[in-house]
This record gives structure tokens, sequence and C-alpha cells, in this order.
């Protein structure tokens, strides 16, 4: 009989009626095939061997870990095999031997085998299993591991490992995310395998099983609005069954109500979450919620400290889970990737609404350390009704609201400018409660905001504004310090950008005279601010008045305030650390010294080594050997005592300081000899690692081998470094983890030991360039190595393990070489010459593969001397080809299909959105996805399941396969979501909050987006957009974002082409202000890329050039002076 057609609304009546009538107990299994397979394949692998081996299943709540291996458990063609499955629970008191033999005893099979009583021991599991072992294949199902505590997890691991020579086969579910059991369980995982929501595929088969069909697209609805998840459909699709059911005689709103009827259900499913708490256990879990971090059982620990109680319920709801679990939503956006997003969202919108302050310890909240914050929560905070609240608690929240603001400006200014007015409101509501100090001391902070949101906007017009508000407030004289605080902070700001503007120094120097009518602002800590703010201010083009105001109000400062004082200590740490360095006039020495004098002899303990360099660096200055060798002597006999964490690294500086004070090989021998005899009469136990005899041996090796700290008698301290070298047994059982990099490669120098340095260099990224290339330098012009090892040592950077040493060679041996026979009156050998050749070659052609044009520079420069004319025009045009291929690239190409129309290009690795902890969540398209996040997700897939022609595949135009493309883009934002979260980012009580070092900083995606509106400017001769671009560009750049050390020469490649961009834009933009007459904008922008690209001699001379075509003279000395001291350096 024919199937019967649908109707209008996509039913099959009568399967869909049938439906109807059955129990809606869950979903059917869908999909998972090749997960199966390798379940399958796996338990064969294992049973067959000789050893025990785990495979790690993990995936989000209601992802299906559990349906797929019962669906796997039910395929097994192993009808002799032994399964023995157990599943931990959140409030389970059993122990995990307890649970394991509960499930032995409860096994039919187990028992028919092992007739022996099984008891809640180790001894007597491990002799069941063994026994079971020898006679079947056997397999153990342990579920929801992310339940194990740290003692229950290293017990499972004694378990393993007793087992380990045993073919026992191993299935673990867990959450994503690393816990304690899969830490303690690592070594024996041997797969890992990551579930992820439903595809749209997946999503119909599912739709069809229920009798609703494809008809009005409602498949890419439910698909899209649930994103795949299993656990939001199995409660969606009986609804929506029942909706369709309804309306199944046509209507003409069908396809609006259907998307309105089924966001509304997924609406009803995630406020279940909330349905089951009850009123004390929302009131806890709204602390949360105004965090950011409503699931991560980390920021509940820290947040309910000795709650053990809300713990355990908001635990067994569900409401926290184990695992690092970010809200990107905070934000205002959804990321399909994560299968609960949605309703995770949904929870932290409810409990943010109608906040009663009465029920949340707020100070508590504020005060916390431990925990991160989010834009929502200090909207809600900011918003609230504050008016019964106490003065004293109103400016706490304000003094909160203030330090999560200047974070959210420097890492997102768009995202500020969205929060800044209800700070600026909130500010407005209670000022004027506070006292009068207090006032004043917000008022500042204010101000301060004001200016950074005028900065972020670099419009004149608000620049003026700013002056005149600076000029208001100093007409009143107890605003002295406030004015002069903040004109210091704008001339700071704008310094670095701006030619120097006169009416700033003419209110620092209007503030600062009236500060010596009020001599109690002075005993302020806003106070010290103002006088550092100021002289860090005149650094750069400093005003004779006010370095000396500046030097004598650190004077009277320190006279006058007690050194019990904390402000005392405060201001230590701004003379120590800075201020010291500041001026070079004679007129400063007198008060340096002074000063160094002060606090030599007031300095506690734990204050020191903050100030040791610059009590050392003022004396040799001011041209006190005799006393600076005395101070060393004196701290290092009593004032620090040895057995500190710092003795090694404070006895390096005590040789560095000897030489540096001119002192003979034969007095930094013996003092040396001195050093080791005390290490080794010692009692003394090592307190690490760091602190043993070999570090310091290593460490004072690295210092005689420095060719910035040794100057003269290089061959007496080669030798010296030869002596006093560990031996190399000892030598070569030193760890990466517990040595410095220097000082291996040190040793390998000292040792000529080729097959150590052969082992550091195949280490993934163990060292940088700089180290590498300053060490090997260094030795080779004392020729400590003979030509003979420098042929080895060719040999050895000739035939690398991966390309990336290629560009080693290039850049250390060729120029290592060649400074070698320029020293001495031997001719290149030809076979050298010729690697010299090739190894430049070799290295451009890895660089255009990896189309790195900014790097291709670099080396074709050093190819200019190796190379025929003819070879190095050619690669520059290749070059100039790349930036213009990367420039295209930038542009994201167009949907061009009916398929494509609002979908992801998958052949440009789409749009993800990134969102890491505390700052905007960034669209990241195209090129800028190859070119930086790219190059993470790269390293950490290739190493696994692709391979490059498969990852070129996705990342390039000339993918077309969107079937294959979309599973590889799927993984590729799996990977880069475990990347970005790979640490936990909730720190406990006892430290502060610290951003991931580990991550890419979304800054430099802005950055990169001005460069590419500059190019774009350009290409139109559009110069005032140009300059304005490239302007937005570097002012995020100079604020501070840094490229991250993860993968260095990843990104030390990616710096290059960065700053290559900048430096090619900004001779370009500089070139046609010129041309047009512009020769202030000229300077203005060379000036802002001579701070960022600071040792680029192009840009300096240009630069140069500019300031004394506008007859600045006077400071183009200066920065010829300046350049010469870095060349020096």
């Amino acid at each position: 009989m024919a199937r019967q057609a649908p109707d209008a609304s996509g039913i099959y009546p009568r399967s869909y009626a049938m439906t109807l009538q059955e129990n809606f107990i869950g979903l059917p299994f869908i999909g998972r095939e090749e997960e199966l397979v390798q379940i399958h394949r796996f338990f064969h692998e294992v049973v067959h061997g000789d050893e025990v081996a785990v495979m790690w299943i993990s995936g989000e709540a209601g992802i299906g870990k559990s349906r797929l291996l019962e669906q796997a458990l039910l395929q097994f063609n192993e009808p002799d095999a032994i399964i023995i499955s157990t599943r931990f629970y959140p409030d389970s008191v059993t122990s995990v031997t307890g649970m394991l033999s509960s499930a032995l005893v409860n096994n039919y099979t187990v028992r028919k085998l092992y007739p022996r009583e099984i008891s809640a021991t180790s001894e007597s599991i491990l002799s069941a299993l063994r026994h079971l072992l020898q006679i079947r294949p056997t397999l153990l199902l342990l579920e929801d591991l992310h339940l194990l505590d740290e003692s229950e997890a290293f017990d499972l691991k004694n378990l393993i490992a007793s087992l380990r020579s045993t073919p026992l086969c191993l299935f673990a579910s867990s959450r994503t995310g690393r816990n304690s059991a899969y830490i303690n369980i690592l070594p024996y995982i041997k797969r890992t395998l990551d579930l992820g929501p439903f595809n749209p595929e997946e999503t119909h088969t599912l739709l069809r099983h229920y009798g609703i069909s494809n008809g009005h697209d409602i498949t890419t609805q439910v698909h899209e609005s649930t994103y795949g998840s299993p656990l939001i459909l199995s409660s969606v699709i009986p609804e929506l069954m029942h909706y369709l059911l309804s309306i199944r005689q046509g209507n003409k709103n069908f396809q609006k109500n259907l998307q309105s009827k089924v966001n509304s259900m997924i609406t009803a499913v995630s406020a279940e979450l909330l349905w089951h708490l009850t009123p004390d256990e929302i009131r806890w879990t709204r602390r949360l919620a105004l965090l950011g971090e409503i699931f991560s059982v980390e920021a509940a620990e820290a947040l309910l400290p000795n709650s053990t109680d809300i713990l355990t319920l908001l635990k067994a709801k569900g409401v926290i889970v184990d695992g690092v679990h970010f809200i990107e939503p905070l934000w205002g956006t959804t990321t399909a990737d994560t299968p609960l997003r949605f309703c995770h969202t949904f929870v932290h919108q409810q409990l943010l609404q109608n906040i009663d302050f009465a029920d949340i310890p707020v100070l508590s909240l504020i005060e916390s350390e431990g925990a991160f914050y989010s834009i929502t929560a200090m909207k809600a905070i900011a918003k609230a009704d504050w008016s019964e609240a106490s003065p004293a608690l109103t400016s706490k929240v304000f003094q909160w609201l203030h330090s999560k603001v200047l974070i959210v400006s420097n890492l997102s200014p768009i995202l500020a400018m969205s929060f800044n007015p209800l700070f600026y409101a909130f500010h407005d509501r209670y000022a004027e409660q506070w006292q009068s100090e207090e006032k004043l001391r917000n008022n500042v902070k204010v101000l301060d905001m004001k200016v950074c949101h005028y900065d972020v906007v670099e419009d004149s017009e608000n620049y003026s504004i700013a002056i005149e508000e600076l000029r208001r407030i100093t007409r009143n004289p107890r605003n002295a310090t406030e004015a002069a605080l903040r004109a210091g902070a704008l001339g700071a700001t704008f310094n670095s950008r701006y030619p120097w503007k006169p009416q700033l120094l003419e209110i620092i120097a209007e503030g600062t005279r009236l500060v010596e009518h009020f001599p109690e602002i002075r005993a302020t800590e806003e106070f010290t601010h103002v006088v550092f703010t100021v002289a860090t201010t005149l650094r750069s083009q400093p005003d004779p008045s006010i370095s000396c105001w500046v030097e004598q109000e650190f004077t009277y400062l320190l006279e006058e305030i007690p050194e019990t004082d904390p402000l005392y200590l405060h201001l230590l740490t701004l003379v120590g650390s800075r201020l010291l360095l500041l001026f070079d006039t004679p007129e400063a020495l007198s008060a340096k010294q002074n000063l160094a004098k002060r606090i030599a002899g007031s300095v506690s303990r734990e204050r020191y080594w903050d100030f040791f360099w610059s009590y050392l660096v003022m004396h040799i200055m001011s041209g006190d050997v005799a006393k600076g060798w005395e101070m060393v002597q004196h701290h290092l006999q009593g004032h620090m005592n040895p057995d500190t964490m710092r003795r090694n690294i404070l006895y390096r500086h005590q040789i560095e300081m000897m030489i540096y004070l001119g002192l003979t090989p034969a007095d930094i021998h013996a003092a040396i000899t001195d050093i080791l005899h005390a290490v080794n009469t010692s009692n003394e136990v090592p307190s690490s690692v760091y602190n043993t005899e070999e570090t310091l041996r290593n460490s004072l090796v690295t210092t005689l081998l420095d060719k910035r700290v040794i100057t003269s008698y290089p061959e007496e301290f080669l030798s010296l470094a030869q002596e006093i070298a560990p031996d190399k047994g000892t030598f070569n059982n030193n760890d990466y983890a517990t040595t410095s990099t220097d000082s291996l490669l040190a040793l390998c120098i000292v040792h000529h030991d080729l097959d150590r340095l052969a082992e550091l260099l195949n280490h993934p990224f163990p060292i940088s360039l700089h180290s590498l290339e300053s060490l090997a330098t260094s030795v080779v012009t004392r020729e400590a190595l003979s030509p003979t090892q420098i042929s080895e040592l060719t040999h050895l950077l000739r035939t690398p393990p991966v390309h990336l040493h290629q560009l080693w060679f290039t850049q250390l041996a060729i120029p290592l070489i060649e400074m070698y026979y320029s020293n001495s009156q031997e001719k290149m050998p030809k076979p050298l010459v010729d690697a010299s050749r090739e190894g430049v070659v070799v290295a451009l052609k890895w660089a255009k593969e990896q189309r790195l044009a900014g790097l291709m520079g670099p080396l074709i420069a050093i190819a200019e001397k190796r190379l025929s004319k003819k070879q190095v025009e050619e690669w520059r045009r290749e070059e100039e080809q790349q930036r213009k291929e990367n420039l295209l690239a930038y542009s994201p190409r167009k949907a061009t299909t009916e398929r494509e129309q609002n979908k992801t290009i998958l052949s440009m690795l789409g749009s993800i959105t990134v969102t890491i902890p505390n700052e905007l969540p960034q669209k990241v398209t195209g090129a800028r996805v190859k070119q930086t996040l790219g190059m993470i997700v790269a390293s950490e897939i290739l190493s696994k399941q692709f391979s490059l022609e498969e990852f070129r595949l996705v990342a390039t135009e000339d993918g077309t396969d969107y079937e294959n493309a979309g599973n590889y883009f799927r993984i590729i934002v799996s990977r880069l979501r475990k990347l970005l979260g790979k640490e936990s980012l909730i720190t406990r009580r006892a430290a502060p909050p610290r951003l991931n070092r580990d991550v890419i900083q979304v800054d430099i995606l802005d950055a990169i987006e001005h460069l590419e509106n500059c190019a774009r400017a350009m290409k139109v001769f559009n110069i005032r957009k140009a300059k304005q671009e490239l302007g937005f560009a570097l002012g995020i750049v100079m604020k501070g974002t840094a490229f991250p050390t993860l993968y260095g020469d990843f990104f030390e490649s990616a710096r290059l082409d960065f700053e290559g961009q900048i430096k090619r834009l900004t001779l370009q933009v500089a070139h046609t202000l010129t041309n047009s007459s512009d020769h202030e904008g000229a300077v203005d922008i060379l000036r802002q890329a001579f701070n960022y690209v600071r040792y680029d001699e192009e840009v300096f001379e240009a630069f140069v050039v500019s300031l004394e075509r506008v007859d600045r003279h006077t400071e183009a000395f200066a920065i010829k002076r300046h350049w010469e001291r870095m060349i020096e350096l």
C-alpha cells in the first residue's frame, strides 16, 4: 500500500497519530556510525593485546554518551565477552572500590565464573578481574567519571595501574573538560572521543522518525533553534508534534507560528532548570550568576566557601557541573557549537532580572578576589536602586564598578562605550552622599574614564572638552591634585601619538604650584600618583622646572612621611622601580643619590628585591663604584639571607655586578669559588629544583658566556665557564622543565656536545631565535668552536626534523658562520658557501608556502649577499605578490549560491565567534582565521586527525567539498574551544583573577581590521581615512596588546607579518602626507610607528627626516641619541 502524502503542516497523518499513542520516553538512536566503528575497533585491539587501555568519551550533558555506549554494547559480536558497567552519582557516598565491587557482585556472568566472595577492597576486586581476564575478553564501562573527587580518582588510577599488564578494555565517559579522573588516568588513555550535537541531516532523520517531514523547512528551523542538542530535542519534539497536529488543517501563519512555538518550547525547557530549585537555592544561584559562571563547580566553590550542603544541592540538580563552562551569551550572542548554550543563556538572564540585593551579600560579592565578572552583572548592579543603601556601601559599589570598567576599557573600547554611561549615571546619582575627600577621589576616577573615552574616539573636539574640564577643576585650589593627575594622564596618553600639547604643560604647572599651599594634599596616595604620572609624562620632553619639582616633592615625601606609614612603602615602590632612571641631567644626580641612600637603609626584606637593581644602577651611573660594591656585599651577607628562594638568582647578579664594575677574571674566579664553597657547606635543603647547585652552576656559566655582560677578557671568562660547568654526566640529566634554555645551550657549547644540541633543537619550540643567536654568536666570536665543529653544526641545522628549523638555519647558522670567517684569516670553504645559499632559498620557499609575506622581507635582506641580483629581484616580486594575495584575502567572499545564503562559507573556515573570558566576542572571518587563530588550530589539529592537505582544503577558497568541509569545520571549532578553555580561569580566594596568558588577545584582531581599512583607503587615495585607520591600529597595539608566547615560532612569524604591515602602511601614508604638504601629519603617524616598531632603521630615518622638515631639530637630535643608545645596548 502506497504511503500517504504529507498534508499542509508537513505531517504524515497516520504515522503521526500512531506515534502520539506511544509513550515518549526518549529519542531513538540516530547517527554516530563512525563513533560506533571506533568503539568496536578499539575493543578488538585491546582484548587481543597485552596491556590495559582506556577510551575516554566526553561531551556536554545530554549529548548522548550513555546512549552511544548502550548501542555499542547491543551491537557487539563477542558472545563470550564479559561486560561490567557502573555509573557514579553526585550524591553517592560509596567509594570507587565499593561501586566496582557492587557492579561485579550484581553481574550474573561474573557470579557464575567467579563464585568466590567479592568485597569492597582493592585486593578482592583485582583478584576477580585477573581471574576473569584469564577466561574471557573483559570490558569495564565507567560512566560520569567527572563526579569523582581527587582521592577517588587516585584510587581508580591505582586499580588501573595494577592491571596495566592485562588486556582489560575500559570505556570511560565524562563531561567535557579536564577533571581529576582524566588527569589521573591520562597515561592509560589510548584514544579519546568527543561527542558533538546532531548535524542537520541527523536532526532531519530524527524528525522523520516521528513523522515530521521537511515541508516548510521545519527541520531547518528546529535544528537552528535547538542547536542540534539531543537534550533539548527530547523535550521539544513531543510538544512540537501536538502543536503540528492541532494546526494541521491549514494556517496561513504556519511558518511564523512554528518558529514562535519552537522558541517558546525551548524557553520552557530552559526554565525548568530554575523551576526545580527552592528559594534558598535560587538565592545562592543568583550570587553565582552575577559573576557569569553559574555552571562551574570551581566558581561555586570560590564564591560559596564552607557551603557544602548548598554546593551538593546545586550539583545534584544540575545547576553546576565539573569543568569550565563559559557562558558566552552574557555578551548578547550565541554560538551553535555548544548544545546547551540557549538553556544556559535563558537561566542567566532570568537570574539577573529583578535582582533583590537584600538576598545577596553584596559586600562579599564585591570583595571576592577569586571570581570573574560579567558585563551583565555589572549592568545589573549599576542599574539597581541603591537609594536605601548607606553612603559607605554605594561608594564600595562604585569602587568595584570602576575596577571592572577599567579592565573592560583596556580589553574592548567598543564595549566600554556601551557601559560607561551607566557608570557615569551611577556616580551622578550617589556622589552627593559621599564625604568631600571621597567625593574628590571618585570624581577623579570618573574624569579618568572620560579621558580614556575621548582617547578611544580620538576626536580633537572631545580632546578640547577634556582640556576645558581640566581648566575648570583647576580653578578650585583644592582640586589641584585632581587636575595635575588628570593632566598627567592626558599627557601620557597623547604624548605617544600627537605633538606635545602646551595646554597640558600649563595645567600641570598650574596644578603643581597650587599643591604647595595645601600640605595636607601631599599625604595622600593620589598625590604620589600625581608625581609619578607627571614624571612619566615628561620623560620624552622634560621641562626643567617640572623636573626639579618632581625631585623636590619626592625628597619632601621621603622626609615627612613616617616609615611605618603604608604610603611610604607605596612611594618607595614608585621610586625604586621606575623613577631613579628617569632623568639624566647633572642636577638630578644628587637627588638620585640621596633617594637611593634613603631607600637602601629602610627597605624591608620583603621589599628588597624590587629595589635591588635600582640601587646598583644608580651607583654605577653616579660613578660611585666602591659604594655600589659595598652595598652588594652588605645585602648578600645580611640583608637577604642565602636560604631564600632567590639565592641563586642573587648570586648570579652578584657576579654580573662584579663584571660590570670592572673586576678582573681573577677576582671573579675567587668570588665564584667562595659562592660554591658556601653552597656546598650549607645545611640548607634546596627548596625547589631551581635552587640546586647544578642550577647555580648553569646560571653562572650562562652569565660568563653572555656577550651583553662580557665586554673584556673573553678568553679568560670562557675558560672559567668551562671550569665551573657541571660535568657532562650531570649536564645530560638536566631536564628542560628545570633548567633555563639559555643555560642548556651554554653548556652544549662549553662541552662541545652537538648531540645534546641536536636534542635541544628537536624539542618542540624549545628556544627563541634571540637566545640561540646571542649565545652561539658570542661563543663563535671567541673562537670556542673549530671550523670542523662549525661544519658539524651547519650540517645539523641543514637536516632538521621540521621545516621550521630551516628558518633557524638561515637566521642563526649563516650569520654565525660568516661572523667566524670574517674574524679569521681563513677562507670560507665552498661547501659552507653553498650551504649558505641553499639555506636562504630553503627558508624563502618555506615562508612563501606558509604565506608569510612579512617574513620574506628580512630573508630577502639576507639573500642580497648570497644570491644574484636577478634571483633577489624574483624573490622581491614573489614577496609583493604574496602581500597582494594576503590583502585580497582580507575581504570575505560573498555567498554566490542559494545554498550559501545565510550559511557559513565553509571554504574560508567560515565565521567563528571567539569569546575569551572578560573580552567582547569577536567574529573572526576568512584570512584572519587563517593567519592568527588558524595557526593555533592548525598546530593543534595537524598533529592529530588532519593532514596538511586536508586542512588546506578547508582553509582555502579551493575547497568545494561542503560535506567534508563541514565535518572538518566542526572539529576545528571543537579543538579551538578546547584550546581557549584548557585552563580553569576561576582562581581561589588566595590569588587575584588573572587573564589566561595562552590565548590570543582579541584586540590584535581589531588592529588587523584597522590595517585592512587603511590599505583599502590608500587604494582609493583617501589619505584622511587611511591616516585615521592606521592611527586606530597603532593606538590598539600601543596600549599593550602583546602577542602570546604559545607555540612561539608560529607567533614570531605572525608578529613579523603584522609589524611588516604596520611599517609598509606607515611609510606609504607618511609619504602621501608629505607630498600633500601635511608635514605635521607625517610626523604624527611616524612617531606612533617608531614607538611600536622601535628597532626598524627605515622607520627611524623617515621619522628623523620628518622632524627636521618641520624644524624640530632638538627633538630630532634627541631621537638620534636615543637610537644610538639602543644600538649600543
